[in-house]
């Protein structure tokens, strides 16, 4: 889980809001909920799940991001890990707090007890509400990953899984604005 005391001293950095434009590096901490098939839903209890990712902000309402999800299920002795590619689409952007959507595709990496490793494709939908600060946000987000049978792992069946979670972003700002920025004359000359 995100530690409260770096939550509040990010929440403290600046209640200024900026764009999403540049590149960000985003954490994330949740919980696991095996949503299908039956018999992996009714075999699994909640787990914990790590999320991390590379975004870029085209604008400041679209952007796209390389992720990784590593989560586990008590009851069960495999653990998944997800890579996607997504883009991310942040509503209301001038708003210091906002709705934010995402969708990718990738593949699941499913790691059994005996460390075999399988893999499936799969599609990750997310939505949730983000809080901007001058350098980071804060939010909360659902995150629905699907994950597809595939020929290359037949045994594997089909499944779904739903992972709430906190998160943490740092922006940086593209390095276009910053030139600018500092190419720009002053007012008082």
């Amino acid at each position: 889980m995100i530690n409260p005391v770096v939550l509040a001293a990010a929440l403290s950095i600046s209640i200024q809001r900026m764009a999403h434009e540049g590149l960000e590096l985003g954490i994330g901490s949740g919980a696991t909920h095996a949503l299908t098939p039956d018999d992996f839903k009714s075999a699994t209890k909640t787990g914990e799940a790590n999320l991390y990712w590379l975004g870029y902000g085209f604008n400041s309402n679209w952007g796209v991001e390389l992720s990784h999800e590593s989560y586990d299920f008590d009851q069960l002795d495999s653990h998944y890990k997800n890579y996607s590619l997504s883009g991310v689409y942040t509503f209301f952007a001038d708003s210091p707090i906002h709705p934010v959507a995402k969708l990718g595709f990738g593949v699941t990496e499913i790691i059994s007890v005996f460390d075999v490793k399988t893999s499936a494709p799969q599609a990750k939908l997310a939505v949730g509400i983000e809080a901007d600060f001058k350098y980071v946000s804060v939010g909360a987000l659902f995150n629905y990953i699907f994950a597809a049978r595939s020929n290359v792992n037949p045994g594997f069946e089909k499944g779904s899984v739903l992972i709430p979670a906190i998160y943490l972003t740092i922006h940086c700002p593209s390095i276009e604005k910053r030139v600018l920025k500092s190419a720009a004359p002053d007012k008082g000359e």
